[in-house]
């Protein structure tokens, strides 16, 4: 990736790497870290969908899938509506760490019908909110869409090789997480559309790509390959590394660190001149080797400086702990002032042997994730020639080359090094139950393929154990969104929160509101969008009430003789003819990849007015049943004409309104006849 491009996202947050391009909309998502936190979530997921957390909880869509280390409590849907923690199937590690720092987002064209766009993150960060506030990260960032895959341009190709590569690695990840409560939901159709664009793109792909993971080789021997093959005749003279953690104090010599031996085979492989200029990048209240081997390696011609923290970037005495992993060397000029034939390394693995020495495995090594690029030429400083955001300390936490603060005499302390966690959270085999009022008593139902593992579990309603009955337990409150089901595996107890799915498909759903037509029509258009109560228009004093039943607004107006009557009856029917209508057109024009939901959605809306005076004139007064008309061949797509399943399912949400309005047995519209 070329230097403008990679400098380009200098003062952003990293939640904002979460937004969706100018026309396009928040697809679906797969998110991998170390740890993350509901509350950095809920504002990424905020970003991505453009939906704020009330829209969010009505929809009951999942938006963003995250992977974290098995280290981490579960997350609750409920603190980040639309993204949902999967835990992996069993609590045996399959590595030290998972410490990769990944995310592929996929957006959908709001302009062109199948237009789409990936981005792939790849961070040094968490996803928390102590990296927003405290923490000095980077990150890495490319975008490829639909019609990149036939591009001849040189840096679309290459992307559509990193992104099969991040791939590659994301979906072997997402062999090891129960992914179950994904599958019975409209969110698998968002997720399978994403699966579907990612092999487009992987089958395009052409030449090396820049990602890198460590799952069959450590990122130390990765390095002077991909270095090689961006230009191997230059051997450079600057070299910059820095880490949040390095080795703990556990080395007697300096030649024996990472750090060493990264400098020795880069100048083994010709790519570092003899004499470079050296500097190590710490936190310095916690640098474990660094400090320990100071004199050592300062005797081997190192500089050790704190990160600089830019203050046109973070404002003035800011300060910030350095999380970033580093490793920038280039060819410097102190006659130009430029770094060139430069080269970066970021990613989530640190300076030590876990991290960039091993590959992945249960004892010795993390999985990790990264990036190696090209940075193109780079300005130490930056002038009317040189935009100030192409200069070095813009781009890294670095200060320009023999300009550096004298640091000679600043405290380096070791600190702790890294401290294993000894808590390990497992999915529960029971993934999700799904609620049935229509039981008697009311239940919470499992799955067919996880009904065999019901007498290993138990769930709980506050600090009631919740009774069995033949398909999941019985539930004697209201409808929750999310319930806390146990087990135990030989001596150890596990916990966790499990989304309740409804009958309308929409996973921990926040209750829905009773509906005006106007509202239901409102909510109807903003498909696929969510409207929340703050979104829908306000009544003011002296407007009808809608949730007044019919009865109530003739009594309450003395609207006794019959043109009055006529005159509320006629409101009635045009509220409904334009609503049906409106309906009509809506749907005439849905894309297939969006019919399932389109009928869930339906359904859900329609249902929520179903107390309304409109719908009440229809059944008590009129007797006819307005839905009717949306049987007809010409207010549905061709696709849903055919007797197909797509045709099956806009049947079943008819009727399914019809049942809940009680109007499936009245005679069907004629529009002259009621009006």
């Amino acid at each position: 990736m070329k230097n403008e491009k990679f400098i380009e996202q200098k003062n952003k947050s990293l939640t904002q790497f979460f937004e969706s391009p100018d026309d396009y909309e928040g697809h679906f998502g797969w998110v991998c870290g170390y740890s993350a936190d509901d509350s950095f979530m809920d504002l990424a997921v905020e970003r991505f969908t453009g939906a704020n957390r009330g829209q969010r909880a009505l929809a009951g869509q999942i938006k963003l899938g995250l992977l974290l280390d098995q280290t981490n409590q579960p997350l609750k849907i409920s603190n980040m509506p639309g993204v949902m923690h999967f835990l992996v199937k069993n609590s045996l590690p399959k590595y030290k760490l998972m410490h990769a720092k990944v995310a592929i987002l996929g957006f959908r064209s709001l302009v062109a019908k199948n237009d789409w766009k990936i981005r792939l993150l790849v961070s040094t960060g968490n996803w928390t909110k102590q990296t927003l506030e405290q923490s000095l990260d980077l990150i890495w960032q490319i975008e490829i869409n639909q019609n990149d895959l036939v591009s001849k341009d040189k840096d679309k190709i290459q992307g559509a090789a990193d992104i099969k590569a991040a791939w590659d690695f994301m979906s072997d990840l997402l062999e090891n997480y129960n992914l179950e409560a994904l599958s019975p939901l409209i969110s698998s159709n968002l997720s399978i559309d994403l699966m579907k664009w990612l092999e487009l793109t992987s089958k395009a792909a052409k030449g090396k790509p820049r990602f890198i993971d460590n799952r069959k080789k450590s990122f130390f021997n990765q390095l002077g390959n991909h270095i090689s093959s961006f230009d191997c005749a230059v051997s450079r003279n600057f070299l910059a590394i820095g880490s949040g953690f390095f080795e703990e104090t556990i080395k007697k010599y300096f030649t024996e660190t990472v750090v060493s031996q990264i400098e020795y085979s880069l100048k083994e492989n010709g790519l570092l001149t003899k004499t470079p200029y050296k500097v190590i990048y710490v936190n310095p209240l916690a640098c474990q080797s660094i400090a320990q081997l100071r004199k050592e390696i300062e005797e081997n011609n190192y500089k050790i400086h704190p990160a600089y923290i830019n203050p046109n970037i973070y404002g003035e005495n800011t300060q910030r702990t350095l999380h970033a992993k580093f490793i920038f060397s280039a060819k410097y000029s102190t006659k130009t002032d430029k770094y060139s034939h430069g080269w970066l390394y970021l990613g989530s693995g640190n300076i030590t042997n876990p991290g960039f020495m091993n590959t992945a495995a249960s004892k010795k090594g993390n999985l990790e994730a990264g990036v190696i690029f090209e940075t193109g030429d780079i300005w130490g400083n930056h002038d009317d020639k040189s935009p100030k955001y192409e200069s070095i300390n813009y781009v890294l936490p670095i200060h320009r080359t023999g300009k550096e603060p004298n640091h000679e005499n600043i405290d380096l302390i070791e600190g702790k090094g890294f401290e294993d966690s000894d808590k390990c959270y497992a999915a529960s085999e029971i993934s999700y139950v799904i609620w049935n009022d229509e039981s008697e008593p009311v239940e919470l139902y499992v799955s067919d393929s996880e009904k065999k593992f019901l007498t290993n579990y138990c769930l709980f309603n506050g600090d009631k154990e919740c009774k069995r009955s033949r398909n999941g337990f019985i539930w004697e409150s209201e409808k929750p969104r999310e319930v806390l089901i146990k087990w135990k595996i030989d001596t150890r107890n596990y916990e966790v929160f499990i989304p309740v799915i409804g009958e309308d498909g929409r996973i921990a759903g926040a209750k829905l509101p009773q509906l005006t037509p106007e509202e239901a029509e409102l909510q109807l258009l903003s498909f696929p969008n969510f409207l929340d109560d703050e979104a829908l228009p306000v009544h003011q004093d002296g407007e009808e009430d809608e949730q007044d039943t019919l009865s109530e607004i003739i009594a309450n107006n003395d609207l006794s003789r019959t043109s009055q009557k006529k005159s509320i009856s006629s409101y009635q029917v045009r509220q409904m003819m334009s609503l049906i209508e409106k309906i009509a057109v809506q749907q005439t024009q849905m894309a297939e990849q969006n019919w399932t939901l389109w009928c869930n959605r339906l359904a859900q809306t329609l249902i929520q007015m179903k107390s309304t005076c409109c719908v009440l004139y229809f059944k008590e007064s009129l007797k006819i049943n307005p839905l009717s008309a949306l049987y007809r061949e010409e207010f549905k797509p061709d696709f849903a004409n055919n007797g197909n399943e797509y045709a099956d399912k806009y049947i079943a949400a008819i009727k399914k309104i019809e049942s809940e309005w009680g109007v499936g047995k009245l005679t069907n519209l004629d529009i002259g006849e009621v009006l």
